[in-house]
């Protein structure tokens, strides 16, 4: 049958080591890429693929329980970028991924609590994720993934109990991967990482090689003195909006551009990701939002009054502040330097919206 084939292993012929030789100024560097793992197909199921590390890097995955003939690109991409946004955070967490992109993300006081605010964001985009954690998996947080009404692809966290484990056994096509070194993630600027290797689309014979994203906030009140920028409206976020400004942030650094992530008590709202433009990617969240209010009843916990919102690059417009004021959003976090800034924040100030800029963008091309 024709479905079978998205649940085949396509075999390749791959290196058995892949060495990168980076010379400057007569002084070389060499990295060393093993192999990880060989996927079950690569972006598509006629394109093998195999996943490989830097040796001397300390994150890694393992997979502890297989299924549909192991994980695919999009399962590992979809690892490795919930990984990614998942290290800013010291309480429980959760991320749901779909295509490189998180549909729902939350902080909580339990694993469990994280993960039903993180799946109810977007119940229709959850379907099939990767739901990812930044700590252990126990047995009722297990019961409650391996439940019917949840249809996941891939379970990531740094451990999971021996009954949990047990619990997924019965799930034939489920997977679990174990995150290794996740606290060794580089976060912020300063921290020590390697550059990253991309080639460029689908041109085989260039690659990019670039410094990683890492922002300079590592609290809500370092966004209050970012260089360039700060708080440029007439009113200062409240204390729990900045919380979530922060939140917001991290999770807009996880979107493909134009990205726009709406929170509120360290949860997303809404998701607007990978517009050509930035007003049409704040409608995305706001319209997403009342499509799902519609199809599955007012969602009173996702209603965007009273929300905060984050927007990976600066608004060249202020049709997007005048989209936020009416939909009740009340505090706004963006890199600011467009040439219409001023009306931006004049658009800001007279919704009574509170604006802070960063001074750094986070846009990702991924």
């Amino acid at each position: 049958m024709l479905r079978d084939v998205y649940a085949t292993k396509t075999k390749g012929d791959f290196p058995e080591k892949m060495t990168l030789v980076l010379e400057s100024a007569g002084k070389k560097t060499e990295h060393v890429f093993l192999p990880l793992y060989e996927l079950r197909y690569g972006t598509n199921p006629h394109q093998p693929g195999m996943l490989y590390i830097n040796e001397s890097y300390n994150f890694r995955i393992a997979e502890v329980k297989s299924g549909k003939s192991g994980l695919s690109l999009g399962n590992a991409e979809d690892i490795f970028r919930a990984s990614n946004l998942l290290k800013y955070f010291s309480l429980p967490a959760c991320a749901v991924m779909k295509h490189c992109n998180p549909t729902g993300v939350a902080v909580s006081a339990t694993a469990g609590d994280a993960f039903a605010k993180a799946w109810h964001c977007d119940p229709v985009a959850a379907y099939g994720s990767v739901v990812a954690f930044n700590v252990a998996v126990t047995k009722e947080l297990a019961e409650t993934l391996a439940r019917k009404d949840y249809f996941v692809e891939v379970v990531a966290a740094p451990a999971f109990e021996e009954r949990a484990l047990d619990v997924f056994a019965a799930k034939k096509n489920l997977r679990v991967v174990v995150l290794e070194g996740l606290g060794t993630l580089p976060k912020f600027a300063g921290d020590d990482a390697t550059p990253w290797i991309k080639s460029l689309g689908s041109f085989r014979g260039i690659i990019v090689l670039e410094e990683p994203f890492l922002t300079h906030f590592r609290k809500p009140e370092d966004l209050l003195a970012a260089e360039g920028g700060g708080v440029v409206t007439k009113r200062e976020p409240a204390k729990r909006e900045l919380e979530n400004l922060l939140f917001a942030w991290y999770v807009c650094s996880s979107l493909r551009s134009n990205a726009i992530a709406i929170a509120r008590d360290l949860y997303t709202v809404a998701c607007g990701t990978g517009q050509p433009d930035r007003v049409r990617a704040v409608y995305q969240s706001v319209q997403r939002t009342a499509w799902l209010d519609k199809r599955l009843g007012n969602r009173e916990d996702y209603r965007l009054e009273g929300s905060v919102l984050a927007s990976d690059g600066y608004f060249p417009f202020a049709d997007s502040i005048e989209a936020c004021a009416e939909s009740g959003i009340t505090a706004i976090v963006q890199p600011g330097g467009s040439i219409r800034d001023k009306e931006i924040i004049e658009a800001a100030d007279k919704a009574n919206i509170s604006m802070v800029f960063t001074g750094e963008r986070c846009f990702s091309h991924h």
